[in-house]
């Protein structure tokens, strides 16, 4: 894996050698559209005379150098809370404002769009005189525009959270870059969490674990959809009852501390809207930690591999009907059974 970074807002990708062309090439970033240089062959060279690894290498983008993370790996387990809770601080002090920043900038966007967008259509279907068409198209346009909307909003909040030296308005700008691909992304784990719930609820909570960092890997390293789910879980895999612990600690530490903050009048509630923002970026720390960990987790998953997967995730949206169906037909053949008894009895 070389690792491919821009000059101009500091974005950087793992990409495999051998996709990368020999020489002297111009490359444009996905994040900030600008153009740079990168040459393959330096960077081998580079590679090659360096004596030691850096650990940084393997995971950019991250505040990973730390010697928690250091030390987790030499372990290869999972660091103590007492490691991680200063990890998570640090991420807190560093990226925090950045995060909350992003945050309150996309939200205000988009309900000034939404506000926008629903003032002129009601404009619209008013001059046309209710018009079926007018109506229903700016119902479909108002779905897209929703569903883009929302998917721009948690990329550009999940790129203030990942890229490291990013500033609100180039993250506004990933959000767009990812909008599409992270709707589908929620998409895709909303579809296996909601089935895998359905599934008697213990299979819904090993999915969230599994699945829970593909959001980070769709903006740290650009893997998409299906891939990103299963590669979540080969991150996760060996560590889940650690992960899932320490998912759960975060979540009462934030459960806490909106209870508390709810005590607080008028500005209570609003500072619990921003503790969502944090909710991504304290879970950072774990992510970082098993990219340590794994450094090179398998990658590349076959279609029939994401179909079981999807399978999987619908079983549970078939159970209901199947058990609906199932009790009854009981319930028919019962009625049944004692309506014939009924019938021969003198």
């Amino acid at each position: 894996m070389i690792e491919v970074k821009c000059p101009h807002c500091d974005y950087a990708r793992d990409v495999p050698a051998e996709k990368i062309p020999a020489g002297r090439r111009t490359v444009t970033c996905p994040q900030c559209r600008e153009k740079f240089p990168f040459d393959k062959n330096a960077i081998l060279a580079d590679l090659l005379t360096a004596s030691i690894p850096s650990p940084s290498a393997a995971t950019p983008n991250s505040e990973s150098a730390s010697p928690a993370l250091e030390l987790s790996n030499n372990n290869n387990r999972l660091s103590p809370l007492k490691v991680l809770g200063p990890d998570i601080w640090r991420l807190i002090k560093s990226k925090g404002w950045v995060v909350v920043g992003t945050w309150l900038a996309a939200t205000f966007l988009v309900i000034s769009g939404g506000t926008l967008f629903t003032a002129a259509t009601a404009a619209l279907i008013d001059v046309s005189g209710n018009s079926a068409l007018v109506t229903g198209s700016a119902i479909v346009l108002g779905i897209i525009l929703c569903c883009y909307a929302l998917g721009w909003w948690l990329a550009a909040v999940m790129c203030a959270v990942v890229v490291d030296e990013i500033t609100v308005t180039t993250a506004l700008a990933g959000g767009r870059t990812y909008a599409w691909r992270y709707f589908w992304l929620m998409t895709l784990l909303g579809h296996m969490l909601v089935g895998g719930t359905l599934l008697f609820f213990i299979p819904g909570i090993v999915f969230y674990v599994w699945f829970f960092f593909a959001q980070y890997l769709l903006v740290a390293e650009n893997v998409r959809g299906m891939d990103a789910l299963l590669l979540s879980r080969a991150y996760v895999r060996g560590y889940g009852w650690g992960i899932c612990g320490r998912l759960l600690l975060l979540s009462l530490l934030l459960w806490v501390i909106t209870l508390l903050l709810g005590f607080i009048p008028i500005i209570g509630p609003l500072l619990v809207l921003l503790l969502w923002p944090f909710a991504l970026l304290m879970p950072k720390a774990l992510y970082l930690e098993l990219r340590a960990l794994n450094p090179a987790p398998p990658r590349e998953f076959s279609r029939s591999v994401k179909a079981v997967w999807l399978i999987l995730g619908t079983l549970g949206y078939l159970l209901i009907p199947a058990a609906l169906f199932w009790g009854g037909t009981a319930l028919i053949e019962h009625l049944s059974t004692g309506f014939i008894q009924l019938n021969i009895m003198p």
